[in-house]
């Protein structure tokens, strides 16, 4: 599976390409000899971001079957500061090309120096969970028990597309590495919060 670092990254390689059957828009990245394919966006190695582990997202406040993750990013961190960097440079790219929607984007600010990223997971209806979670012996990790933890997660980015005035840019997690579990605290933000955009 291919994939960019955030150092590495270069918005002026991404598209924006529809589905087979037209009815999302995926971000799609031109690597360097392996041409354009699906973007993956990866943290600098050895850059996690803190976690309260996966949780069911709410509809109406009623919970859906779709699990996602709230990721934390501390941008008095170096890496997290080039994270939050690029994430802003696709979501100005995506804006620049949809310029006649509303782009909303989930992340969301906390404090001065902090912002959540909300991501789904892959998975199906029936429960099976696509992504893959391990640590970093890759040892496979049972992503329905992750509690609390730090994690490097590989995004790619789509939004359906709607007869409405904007587009809600969806985030996935095609893989994740975990680097260590720890305790819940008050610093993680509480998922049943809402989800500002950018």
């Amino acid at each position: 599976m291919r994939y960019v670092s955030c150092s590495r990254f270069d918005a002026n390689r991404l598209s924006i390409v529809e589905n087979d059957d037209k009815s999302r828009k995926i971000l799609k990245y031109n690597y360097l000899n392996f041409g354009m394919q699906d973007l993956r966006l990866a943290l600098d190695k050895d850059c996690y971001l803190k976690s309260g582990g996966l949780f069911k997202e709410k509809y109406q406040n009623v919970e859906t079957w779709r699990h996602s993750i709230a990721l934390n990013l501390d941008l008095q961190l170096e890496g997290h500061q080039k994270m939050y960097k690029t994430l802003k440079s696709i979501y100005k790219m995506v804006t620049r090309i949809e310029n006649e929607k509303e782009i909303n984007f989930p992340l969301s600010k906390t404090d001065n120096s902090s912002h959540v990223l909300y991501c789904r997971i892959v998975e199906g209806k029936d429960g099976t969970i696509y992504t893959s979670c391990t640590d970093k012996e890759k040892e496979k990790i049972d992503l329905k028990t992750l509690g609390p933890c730090f994690a490097r997660p590989m995004l790619s980015f789509s939004y359906p597309i709607t007869n409405l005035n904007h587009y809600n840019i969806k985030i996935t997690i095609a893989e994740m590495v975990i680097d260590s579990i720890i305790e819940k605290d008050n610093s993680i933000l509480d998922e049943n919060q809402d989800e500002p955009e950018i």
